[in-house]
C-alpha cells in the first residue's frame, strides 16, 4: 500500500534515529537501515542508546510529548501503543518474542518437568515479568501469579528466588542469560528445556502519531526487503536468531499456546507469511 505514496516522498532526505538500549544488538539497527537503503530517497539514520534501567513507558511518553531524542521506536505490540503512535505493521523478528522460554535454576528442573498444560504451571510456578511489558499482562491475563521488575532486576529476582521462573523471547533469552552470568559467576540459571510459552506477539517499528511520512518510507522499504529476499538474509544470518532457533530444535519442548488479549484485528490480519513457526 505504501507503493503508491512514492511520490510524496521519495525527493525527501529524512533523519531517522532509531531508539535502542545497551543490550541490544544490531539486528534493528540493521533492518531499519537496510529497509531506508530499499525505499525511495536518501535517509540519513542513527541510533540513540538508551539506559537499560530507563522503562520502556517513559520513553513512549516522550515520543508523545515531541521532546524525545529519537524518533523511531521498535517495542512489543499492544492495542495501547498501536493506537498511542503510528506502527508499521510488519513483525521484525516474524513472531519470535511470542516464543517464549523459561529461565530457572537448575535445582527448578526436575520439578517443572512434568508441568506441560497451561493450567498445571498457573497452579505450580510464579513467574518474573517487565514492569511495562505487554507480556505482564498477557501472563496475567493468562491464570499466571507475576512478580514485575527492570530487566537487569528480574535476574537478579530469579536468582535470589524471588520468582520460579522468567519468560523471554527465544531470541533474546540466551544473551541475556550469559549477560547475567558475566556479573554473577557463582549463579545457577539455566534454560529449561521441556516447556516453550507461545501467542502471537512481536515487535513493530513505531514512530510519533502524526509521523505519516517517516512510517510510509519505513514500511515501503521493509516490503521491498521481503521482495528481494533481503529480510530474511538479515534474519537468517542474526546470530541472536540463528542461534534461538538452532537451540528450539536441540529439544522437544512442549508448545503452550496462550491466548493474547493485547492483540488487535490489525496484528491478527498479518499475513502468515510475515510469522515465523516452529510447527511447521
Amino acid at each position: 500500500a505504501a507503493l503508491i505514496f512514492t511520490c510524496a516522498f521519495s525527493a525527501y532526505a529524512d533523519e531517522f534515529i532509531l531508539s535502542v538500549d545497551k543490550g541490544d544488538d544490531a539486528y534493528f539497527a540493521t533492518l531499519l537501515e537496510a529497509a531506508l537503503n530499499a525505499a525511495d530517497g536518501e535517509h540519513i539514520f542513527s541510533t540513540y542508546t538508551y539506559d537499560r534501567s530507563i522503562p520502556q513507558s517513559r520513553i513512549l511518553r516522550a515520543m508523545l510529548a515531541g521532546d524525545a531524542p529519537v524518533n523511531v521506536l521498535f517495542t512489543g505490540h499492544s492495542i495501547q501503543r498501536e493506537q498511542l503512535l503510528k506502527q508499521i505493521d510488519i513483525p521484525l523478528l516474524r513472531g519470535l518474542l511470542g516464543y517464549r522460554l523459561l529461565a530457572i535454576h537448575k535445582d527448578s528442573a526436575d520439578h517443572l518437568a512434568p508441568l506441560n498444560t497451561l493450567k498445571e504451571l498457573t497452579h505450580n510456578i510464579r513467574l518474573g515479568s517487565g514492569t511495562s511489558w505487554p507480556d505482564t499482562y498477557i501472563l496475567r491475563a493468562a491464570g499466571f501469579k507475576i512478580e514485575t521488575g527492570t530487566v537487569d532486576n528480574l535476574w537478579r529476582m530469579l536468582h535470589r528466588r524471588r520468582f520460579d521462573a522468567l519468560p523471554m523471547g527465544i531470541n533474546e533469552i540466551y544473551g541475556e542469560l550469559a549477560r547475567f552470568k558475566q556479573s554473577t559467576p557463582s549463579s545457577d540459571l539455566m534454560i529449561e528445556q521441556s516447556i516453550m510459552l507461545h501467542y502471537r506477539f512481536d515487535h513493530f517499528f513505531y514512530v510519533a502519531p502524526h509521523d505519516q511520512r517517516r512510517a510510509l518510507i519505513i514500511e515501503q522499504g521493509l516490503e521491498r526487503l521481503y521482495a528481494n529476499g533481503e529480510f530474511m538474509r538479515i534474519f537468517n544470518e542474526a546470530p541472536s536468531i540463528k542461534a534461538a532457533i538452532a537451540e528450539a530444535k536441540k529439544y522437544k519442548r512442549t508448545i503452550i499456546e496462550i491466548e493474547n488479549p493485547l492483540n488487535s484485528d490489525r496484528v491478527s490480519a498479518i499475513p502468515s507469511k510475515y510469522w515465523h513457526s516452529f510447527e511447521d
